[in-house]
């Protein structure tokens, strides 16, 4: 069921935190509201808070990418050789 209010998405502001990587606020309210438990990111990550009116409503995470994913690197068309090289380029959902 859809819920029963209306969200002008335009209104929604999304930037990245203060602090960077090692933003404490967002590590600890992630650790606290997350499921399964966020242990932290893996490598090089991004964190943004997504606000609405000041009030924060996600806490979006992205960690460098999987050295294996099957269906993406299928989708791409990737040789193990050629899967490397830009691999540091990839970013993937860590948390929202």
């Amino acid at each position: 069921m859809w819920p029963d209010f209306a969200l002008d998405l335009c209104a929604v502001r999304v930037r990245p935190t203060r602090g960077g990587q090692r933003a404490p606020g967002w590590n600890r309210l992630v650790a606290v509201h997350c499921h399964p438990p966020f242990v932290g990111l893996f490598g090089r990550g991004l964190l943004h808070v997504a606000t609405l009116d000041g009030a924060w409503l996600t806490l979006p995470g992205w960690q460098v990418g999987a050295l294996r994913v099957l269906a993406r690197d299928r989708w791409i068309g990737w040789s193990a050789e050629r899967q490397l090289r830009p691999l540091h380029r990839i970013q993937q959902n860590a948390h929202s």
